[in-house]
């Protein structure tokens, strides 16, 4: 995030809403490159293990495709329909997604749905989960009404219950 706005507060809320890197004008050209290629070193890291993940669930023959009722999960495409449109998702809520239809039924946690969408050493604060869930949650219902796929778990976080209405 290039902004003007260089204000602590400004930048951790930058941050905690899913900016990669903050970065307040003026600012020293050098240390924009340096912030160009740190971010890009994490990116090539992380396809990395998306790889490494992709190439073990080929290998131990887990399905390519969660499939509820009206919802249809690609995982190796990075698709999701529901009653046969498709839903465009960001990545992080494709990820979010992906990480809860994995396990129908089951409460993950704030910190496991922030492992599943930041592979590597970025943590995001715990309200940054919660604004991408309740983006998750607004296409969701949008794309299937009355759905109610993503419920919360008071004490525990989040889980995918399929047909919920």
């Amino acid at each position: 995030m290039l902004t003007a706005r260089g204000d602590p507060v400004d930048r951790v809320r930058g941050l905690e809403i899913g900016a990669d890197d903050y970065l307040g004008k003026p600012f020293e050209p050098r240390e924009l490159v340096a912030r160009v290629r740190a971010l890009a070193r994490r990116v090539r890291k992380a396809q990395a293990q998306v790889q490494a993940v992709v190439q073990a669930q080929a290998s131990t023959e887990t399905p390519s495709k969660l499939l509820f009722d009206g919802l249809s999960i690609d995982l190796l495409a990075r698709r999701v329909s529901a009653a046969g449109a498709p839903v465009a998702l960001s990545t992080i809520e494709f990820r979010l997604l992906a990480a809860l239809a994995a396990q129908p039924g089951q409460p993950l946690s704030r910190e496991t749905l922030a492992r599943a969408v930041q592979p590597g050493g970025y943590m995001p604060q715990d309200r940054a989960v919660d604004v991408q869930v309740a983006r998750l949650r607004k296409k969701l219902r949008a794309a299937m009404a009355g759905e109610d796929w993503i419920q919360t778990s008071r004490g525990e976080g989040y889980l995918f219950v399929p047909g919920a209405r």
